[in-house]
């Protein structure tokens, strides 16, 4: 997309002095470019997901494979980022809250000590 957007700008550079019919035949030639890259992006992708394998010989499914396994490695390697960041968050939120569980131990030992000593008082 950027490379169409640069080569927009370049060729209206070019074409602001030129002809309304050279710019016309640039877009038609631009529009056929990128509907080509298009049907090559919907052919790729239904390939990924296992559709219209029948004409692919052996090394073309061979590389379809690599490409697949490239993916999954890669999704699996954000996966286990995104389990491990989980992990260590809640590894810190468990040791807050055992801070906080010892913090409240200690002060229900104060309170209750506290009241033992107005029990004895008494």
């Amino acid at each position: 997309m950027r490379s169409a957007i640069e080569r927009y700008n370049k060729t209206k550079e070019e074409h602001q002095l030129g002809s309304p019919t050279s710019e016309v035949k640039f877009w038609q030639r631009e529009a056929t470019i990128l509907r080509q890259k298009l049907q090559n992006l919907q052919e790729n992708h239904r390939q990924m997901m296992g559709e219209e394998l029948s004409g692919l010989g052996v090394n073309d499914l061979q590389n379809l494979e690599s490409q697949l396994e490239m993916s999954l490695r890669g999704v699996r390697v954000k996966k286990d980022q995104i389990l491990m960041n989980e992990i260590q968050e809640l590894n810190r939120k468990g040791n807050l809250i055992h801070q906080e569980n010892v913090e409240l131990y200690k002060k229900v030992n104060l309170i209750h000590q506290e009241n033992m000593d107005l029990y004895k008082k008494v």
